[in-house]
C-alpha cells in the first residue's frame, strides 16, 4: 500500500508543550460513523463527551452518546504524551487506492488561546491511535460503570 506524504501548514502555530487547554474537538467520520468527541476542562476535572450523529430524512441530529470525567492533569499529560501540539497544521491526504477509511478533523484551543488544527483521511499524525484509544477507553469505562449500576 502506498501512502501520500502528510503535509503540514508551515504557518500553523508551533506548540511544543501544552500547559492548558480550553477546548478540544475531534470529529470522526466514515462509512458507518460520524462522531464528535469534545473535551472541556472544568477546573481540576475535564468532561469528555461523545456525540453521535443520527441521520433521518431531511437532516440529522447530534445527540450526546456517553460522557466521562477525568482529571484535567491527566488529559493534559495525554495531550503531551501523544504530542498533539505537534499535530498543528497536519494535513493527511487520502492514500491512493484506498477505497474506504476514517476522516478526522481536530481543532483545539490551548495555552491561553492558541488554536491548533489538524485533519486527515486515513492518514494520521504520529500517536493518533494512542490518543483515540485513550478517549474511547475512558468513555467505555464510564459506559461499563453505568451498565453495572
Amino acid at each position: 500500500m502506498f501512502f501520500k506524504k502528510a503535509k503540514y501548514d508551515h504557518d500553523a502555530p508551533k506548540i511544543g508543550r501544552i500547559e492548558s487547554f480550553e477546548f478540544v474537538k475531534l470529529h470522526l467520520s466514515g462509512m458507518r460513523l460520524t462522531t464528535d468527541i469534545e473535551i472541556t476542562p472544568q477546573g481540576e476535572e475535564s468532561l469528555i463527551c461523545s456525540y453521535r450523529y443520527v441521520y433521518r430524512p431531511g437532516g440529522h441530529d447530534r445527540e450526546l452518546d456517553i460522557s466521562a470525567v477525568r482529571p484535567t492533569d491527566e488529559v493534559v499529560e495525554v495531550l503531551n504524551s501523544c504530542e498533539v501540539g505537534k499535530w498543528s497544521g497536519f494535513h493527511g491526504p487520502h492514500p491512493p487506492h484506498v477505497l474506504d477509511g476514517t476522516m478526522f478533523d481536530l481543532s483545539a484551543t490551548v495555552n491561553g488561546g492558541v488554536t491548533l488544527r489538524a485533519d486527515g483521511s486515513e492518514n494520521f499524525p504520529p500517536h493518533y491511535r494512542e490518543f483515540t484509544d485513550y478517549l474511547f477507553d475512558k468513555l467505555r469505562e464510564t459506559e461499563k460503570k453505568e451498565d453495572n449500576e
